[in-house]
């Protein structure tokens, strides 16, 4: 069949594909034809793994898109799949069937990373209980016995957290967030060339229907996003130094800065767009979880004005798709030419009142008919 693998986000399990709305694979599509299969009466053919039949040139049958191992294939009978859907199978990109085992492997592992942080994070609470009421009895001029006997259940805790090889995991963790980070990038980065592919292909297979359709749920998805640029990123190695770096300085923007009230339910996740280069600033993706909360950032931008040097230079935008870039970019471009052929003619008129004053201000970016102002610059 034709299917493409899963990544550990939207998967279907054993005998179903998925279409549509699943999250593109960064590894290359599989294609399977008729040719993986042995002609008929060849000895050699692969076996259904549940009813053993003879998978041949002319039986119907799937292979795991994940482990392709050869014992893995299913008829469509075993399947329960009628001759149609396994055609659309067949012919579709975006459907993809695991078996039963590559589905286990793939789930067991995202359980078992929120299993491994609630053990961390749980750990980690009952030390900070420890230490916090350590320290209000000695505020409290505990007498030297008990001061002796603290000391010693401090020496055990620290044994147990040596035994229980805390910092070993606390590191092992660290590579998971960062593998974590990366996948998340990758997945962007994917994401964005795929976009430029449908914008740029509207005909082939798809329809203008099917693309205004994912138009629409590209834009309600990026709807509640501002992008920062030039926000200074921080200096570290480890990718959650960078990510508690861009909390703080987003929590410091909005508080003191624009003087809009934010806590930390009204953010649901930063993250840098593009890989880390040496010298670059990359700009920062801010998600709020009400949209309410993105308008009041923007009414408030006029206090950049007034800001401190580290955020006198940054700018704010909205979180646009493809098209909407270039629609705006198309409506800049135009007001552009129009400015300059007037401000040449009054050139060559003689009047220089006003060039080189005025500024161009797209209006209208997320209604889907952006136009152009000419202002005077302040």
């Amino acid at each position: 069949m034709r299917g493409q693998n899963s990544n550990l986000p939207k998967k279907k399990t054993g005998r179903s594909a998925v279409a549509g709305g699943s999250v593109p694979s960064p590894l290359a599509p599989t294609t399977l034809t008729h040719k993986n299969k042995k002609k008929v009466g060849d000895t050699s053919a692969p076996g259904c793994a549940q009813c053993g039949h003879d998978i041949t040139e002319n039986v119907c049958a799937l292979q795991c898109d994940r482990c392709k191992a050869p014992d893995v294939w299913k008829c469509i009978d075993c399947l329960g799949i009628p001759k149609e859907s396994y055609d659309t199978l067949i012919d579709c990109k975006e459907l993809y069937w695991l078996c039963s085992k590559c589905d286990s492997v793939i789930s067991g592992g995202e359980q078992e990373m929120v299993k491994n942080d609630d053990r961390i994070v749980g750990l980690l609470e009952k030390l900070l209980d420890k230490f916090t009421s350590l320290e209000i009895r000695l505020n409290a001029k505990v007498d030297e016995c008990e001061m002796y006997s603290l000391e010693q259940r401090i020496t055990g805790l620290e044994m147990r957290m040596a035994d229980d090889n805390v910092n070993d995991r606390m590191v092992a963790m660290e590579r998971k967030y960062n593998k974590v980070e990366e996948i998340d990038r990758k997945l962007k980065e994917l994401e964005g060339r795929l976009n430029n592919e449908l914008d740029q292909n509207v005909g082939g297979n798809r329809t203008v229907e099917d693309l205004d359709k994912k138009e629409e749920l590209d834009r309600e998805q990026r709807k509640k996003n501002i992008i920062i640029y030039k926000l200074n990123e921080i200096d570290s190695e480890e990718a959650e130094d960078r990510r508690c770096g861009d909390s703080l300085q987003v929590y410091e923007l909005c508080e003191s800065m624009l003087k809009v009230p934010i806590t930390e339910g009204d953010i649901a996740k930063t993250y840098r767009l593009g890989a880390r280069e040496s010298g670059k600033i990359r700009p920062l993706l801010v998600s709020f979880t009400d949209i309410d909360k993105k308008f009041e950032v923007f009414r408030k931008l006029n206090e950049l004005k007034s800001a401190n040097d580290k955020f006198r230079s940054i700018s704010i935008a909205h979180d646009l798709t493809p098209r909407q870039r270039e629609e705006v970019k198309k409506v800049y471009a135009e007001a552009k030419a129009k400015l300059e052929k007037e401000e040449s003619e009054e050139k060559a008129n003689g009047s220089t009142n006003g060039l080189g004053n005025r500024r161009i201000v797209v209006v209208g970016q997320l209604s889907g008919k952006p136009r152009a102002i000419i202002r005077d610059r302040k």
